[in-house]
């Protein structure tokens, strides 16, 4: 992955060390290191310090104990070279954002690209929530608008030409800026956006697979299944226990 000069999350890669497992006993405390920025997922049980279930992370930017809870926990740890990640806190417990097959695929060793996603997806829930500090790119003057479209209406089938006339630039114009800004194409953005949300909605007890896709702008569940099993790391009737 390679990140812009300016993005929030500049020069962030997969360190050379492959990614750690750990069984921690019922109650262990365990000391989290590194020298620029780590993730501590939870493949399965829980921890009790942060309090994190099966799928829940927490980056840390300083050496930081973790501790297991009642049941004891298996966690993942991934180290990754990170000079600079604006608005992020020295610790940031993100209880619901991490899928756990992605975490459990990234746990067999998967390839620095995954441990990339991981992060990314990881940093994307942290932003979104309440307490998360806004990264500055609604701020910018051309991409602030297209970012405020998308909040508004992420089902709209947005086309760049259409995010474009939002911020009152050319095509080309605003998809360099974009890139430049927040880190990837435009249209991209919009895709993990609605990923994110249907996630959300997915957890809603009355949701289908089909009415999900609907309303993340998906006519196809099938195609929406697909893209969102890229992006999250696994499939939306997982995620529902059920068939589309």
């Amino acid at each position: 992955m390679t990140a812009p000069s300016d993005s929030p999350h500049r020069g962030i890669r997969a360190a050379g060390d492959p990614p750690a497992t750990r069984a921690l006993a019922p109650d262990e405390p365990f000391t989290v290191t590194g020298d620029s920025l780590v993730l501590c997922g939870v493949l399965d049980g829980g921890l009790a310090e942060p309090d994190l279930a099966r799928g829940g992370a927490v980056l840390l930017r300083r050496v930081a104990p973790v501790r297991a809870g009642r049941a004891g926990a298996h966690v993942l740890v991934c180290r990754y070279d990170a000079p600079s990640v604006r608005g992020l806190p020295d610790l940031a417990v993100v209880p619901d954002g991490v899928c756990p097959g992605l975490l459990a695929r990234v746990a067999a060793d998967g390839p620095p690209v995954l441990r990339e996603r991981l992060l990314t997806a990881t940093l994307a829930c942290w932003f979104a929530r309440p307490h998360g500090a806004e990264p500055t790119w609604f701020a910018d003057p051309v991409v602030g608008p297209a970012l405020a479209a998308i909040e508004d209406d992420p089902a709209r089938p947005w086309t760049v030409a259409d995010l474009a006339a939002e911020a009152g630039v050319a095509a080309t114009d605003l998809a360099a800026r974009f890139r430049t800004v927040v880190g990837v194409a435009p249209l991209a953005h919009l895709r993990q956006r609605r990923m994110r949300l249907a996630a959300e909605y997915l957890a809603e007890p009355s949701a289908t697979v089909a009415a999900v896709a609907r309303r993340v702008g998906y006519a196809d569940p099938f195609s929406f299944s697909a893209v969102f099993t890229q992006e999250r790391g696994v499939s939306p009737a997982e995620v529902r226990g059920s068939r589309v």
